[in-house]
């Protein structure tokens, strides 16, 4: 069985400096780049592939909020929907392509 994170504490978020992944718990990660630029990754898997999907910078999501982020991302998962793509097809939807732009 894998080993459960402890969680990451608010505090532990604005002082890590080590660059890498580091785990929260539930597929949330603190990803800090060797450049110190700090942003949130939830990590899973649909029909045996492994996903990641950035979820902000810690400038604009907190703790709390990317948790919470997260939580919504695993209930979506659970009903059948990958999150990546249904970013995607919303992407699709709401870009605006030449031919409307030139109309």
């Amino acid at each position: 069985m894998p080993k459960k994170a402890k969680g990451l504490t608010a505090r532990q978020v604005e002082t890590m400096k080590t660059p890498g992944d580091h785990a929260d718990g539930d597929g949330l990660y603190l990803r800090i780049k060797p450049s110190g630029m700090k942003t949130w990754l939830f990590r899973y898997q649909v029909n045996g592939r492994r996903h990641a999907m950035g979820l902000g910078s810690i400038r604009l999501k907190s703790l709390a909020q990317a948790r919470e982020k997260s939580r919504e991302l695993a209930v979506k998962i659970s009903d059948g929907i990958d999150p990546i793509q249904e970013r995607r097809s919303l992407e699709r939807k709401t870009s605006i392509t030449f031919m409307d732009a030139a109309t």
